[in-house]
């Protein structure tokens, strides 16, 4: 274990497998992710060294339920009164409560695979790590109560509950294994992915954001031209997901359904739209967007606005074209907006599209073969949509 100083307030942790983070904020620390198990001696050598004592964590968050990230987090949940931390999907796999999915490996990937998790595998098997209690399941933009604002940024693809850490005010990104960094310090999207569609876009929403300071689960943080080489590795993720290396084409076989979220604002549409999140679904939401960004004023300026759609539009197409299921948690209250939206799905599958407004004011659109669903902001997941209509004012995206 080595112990490096990040900022005053931020200090990296680092193991041969799966690193931890300490964050210090003047009522105790908070600790990203825990390494294998066996690394609790060696995180309270650190948390001393710091000037702290083990009973200082205030909580514990951990990014996704593999063991190089949860391997200690019994151990440091027991250290006192510490809050544990972690994404209501990944939440019954860190339990034990059922066996998380496995990566679905491209061919290049195996061998890479094969290498990475040996040690990680012995070490796992001559000390399985027990499962930690969860104390607070996150969603999507939740506050998580330190850093001067931080958020939960859900970043599903690696696991199904991935989630990355950002501090705002800090600029400061813990991405879990959403995003790495290599030896020779390239900074890349993660590997072993369980849905390689939905890993790809949830980098380029970190992308999308101010960072001065990215820390990885694997690979030096990086803590110059950080926003820089984010956008770099974005652009060069493949335009498809496929079995072959990066860059390669890779025809899809499946397709995907896509739930307008349509209804006025206080409607409860982003109710219903995180049950259908909860089901699996990947939920894009703009408002969530601006807040994990740190932006909570409303209106937005017409530049952050442009911004934040463009980065949007692009987590859809890919997840889309890879045939994820995806909600949008936007407010569908113009035809234009809709009509503008089902133009974008019909280019990303041209041969399977049709479209079916069931439900007004709400609509649903299928990039498929079927007919399109439709959802009221009202109601849970499949029931009976409403008929009725409104005239309350609309939520952002405005039409454009």
């Amino acid at each position: 274990m080595e112990l490096i100083q990040l900022t005053p307030q931020l200090h990296f942790i680092q193991f041969p497998v799966g690193h931890a983070y300490l964050w210090h904020d003047p009522d105790g620390l908070t600790l990203i992710d825990t390494g294998l198990p066996g690394s609790a001696p060696h995180i309270s050598a650190a948390i001393h060294q710091v000037g702290h004592q083990n009973a200082d964590v205030r909580r514990l968050v951990l990014t996704h339920f593999h063991p190089d990230h949860i391997g200690a987090a019994a151990d440091i949940a027991g250290w006192g009164d510490v809050e544990v931390l972690a994404h209501h999907a990944d939440a019954p796999f860190i339990r034990a409560q059922a066996a998380g999915p496995p990566p679905d490996l491209a061919d290049w990937e195996r061998p890479l695979y094969d290498q990475v998790t040996g040690q990680a595998t012995s070490e796992v098997a001559q000390q399985p790590p027990a499962p930690p209690r969860i104390d607070r399941e996150l969603g999507d933009g939740d506050e998580l109560g330190f850093g001067d604002g931080a958020v939960a940024v859900a970043v599903p693809g690696h696991t199904p509950g991935s989630v990355a850490i950002y501090l705002p005010r800090h600029q400061v990104l813990f991405t879990g294994d959403a995003a790495a960094r290599t030896p020779d310090g390239t900074v890349m999207g993660g590997v072993f992915n369980v849905n390689r569609a939905q890993a790809a876009a949830s980098f380029r929403r970190l992308a999308g954001l101010d960072v001065a300071v990215a820390c990885f689960g694997h690979g030096d943080p990086l803590t110059d031209a950080t926003a820089a080489a984010l956008r770099s590795a974005a652009e060069r993720l493949p335009a498809d997901t496929g079995n072959a290396h990066p860059g390669a084409l890779h025809k899809v076989s499946t397709v995907a359904r896509v739930i307008f979220m349509c209804g006025p604002a206080g409607s409860g549409k982003s109710t219903v739209a995180r049950q259908y999140e909860r089901q699996g679904m990947t939920r894009l939401s703009f408002d969530q967007e601006a807040w994990s960004r740190g932006i909570t004023a409303m209106p937005l300026p017409d530049d952050v606005h442009r911004d934040i759609e463009a980065s949007l539009r692009a987590r859809l197409e890919d997840l889309v074209r890879a045939g994820s299921d995806v909600v949008l948690d936007f407010s569908f209250w113009s035809r234009r907006l809709r009509d503008d939206y089902r133009d974008l799905l019909r280019a990303w599958s041209p041969r399977r599209c049709t479209w079916r407004p069931t439900a007004p004011p709400c609509c649903g659109a299928s990039a498929t073969g079927r007919p399109a669903t439709a959802t009221t902001s009202s109601s849970a997941p499949n029931s009976r949509p409403s008929t009725s209509t409104t005239s309350s004012p609309p939520r952002t995206p405005r039409a454009r």
